[in-house]
């Protein structure tokens, strides 16, 4: 006969009801001043654990996510839409941005190429795209190219989402280049 016939047979066995409380079936411990005071509360001590645990827990991820540079919001800075000339006023939300963010911020967008083959219309970066010269007395002369040109106006939101999340200027360089240079010739 194998072993698995020799067995106890599970009817034998004494039953406990589904519905009793897990505490009639083990054996009565002296419980301490704060344990009555818990449980006169309402607070069981799994409850209690289970909220030591999670406070120690959010205590721990509320440190770590202090200096990482991906969580830092550095706000871009932004043009005004009133020195925008009125073929940027009727683009795209994303279109004003990008001028926005290139007459603002042209110290960034200098030093990154565009990738949509704009480099033989005379383009030398993807602000180019954007503003042709710097005229007498500071004042802009815009290039409406990036209007009708959505490389040059992803790239722009890239760099300006990667600079808000606190990124070096070659992080971002990089980002571009790794992203864009399938679509066409670097300008720089």
């Amino acid at each position: 006969m194998c072993q698995c016939h020799q067995l106890p047979d599970v009817r034998d066995r004494k039953r406990t009801p589904q519905h009793a409380p897990l505490s009639t079936l083990l054996p009565r411990v002296k419980r301490g001043t704060a344990e009555r005071k818990h449980e006169k509360a309402g607070m069981s001590t799994w409850r209690r654990w289970k909220h030591r645990v999670l406070g120690a827990l959010s205590s721990i991820l509320i440190g770590c996510s202090g200096s990482s540079s991906t969580t830092t919001d550095h706000a871009p800075k932004m043009a005004s839409m009133a020195m925008m000339p009125d073929a940027v006023h009727s683009a795209a939300a994303v279109t004003q941005e990008a001028y926005q963010f290139a007459v603002a911020n042209p110290q960034i967008l200098q030093s990154i190429p565009c990738y949509c083959g704009c480099g033989g219309m005379g383009h030398t970066s993807n602000y180019s795209c954007y503003v042709q010269r710097v005229g007498n007395a500071g004042a802009l002369v815009f290039d409406t190219h990036a209007l009708g040109c959505s490389i040059c106006v992803d790239i722009t939101q890239d760099a300006m989402r990667l600079s808000k999340q606190g990124k070096s200027l070659p992080e971002i360089k990089a980002y571009v280049h790794d992203t864009y240079a399938r679509f066409g010739p670097s300008n720089m």
